[in-house]
């Protein structure tokens, strides 16, 4: 099996016809954010793919496993990828805004006040 340069594999397949039609099938079938429960507009891997460059297949596998993909909004898309530590810049002030937000959301559900209990 060939193997791919750095993220050759992985771009031609998040650019490819096959991962936008199940991209939007993801989408259609479970509109909701997993995390905060809004609108979701983007599909996160759980296991991200791009990690497997050594292994061409288990990347494509993992691409396009619908058991790998969870609907997110920006927001909390942007979250995972924080706290999975990509996007290194910024990334601890990305951590506690997310934290914060995740508190005060919980919070709100609760009905607590997110100062008296750790919140900001």
């Amino acid at each position: 099996m060939k193997r791919w340069s750095d993220d050759t594999l992985y771009k031609r397949l998040i650019h490819s016809d096959r991962w936008r039609r199940l991209r939007n099938r993801i989408l259609q079938d479970r509109p909701v954010c997993a995390d905060c429960g809004g609108l979701a507009q983007e599909v996160h891997h759980i296991d991200p793919p791009d990690r497997h460059r050594d292994d061409p297949a288990e990347l494509e596998r993992l691409m396009f496993d619908p058991s790998n993909l969870v609907p997110l909004c920006r927001r909390c898309h942007t979250d995972r990828h924080m706290m999975m530590g990509k996007w290194t810049r910024q990334r601890e002030s990305y951590r506690r805004a997310a934290a914060d937000r995740k508190s005060n959301l919980l919070s709100g559900w609760l009905g607590l006040d997110a100062d008296k209990y750790g919140g900001k």
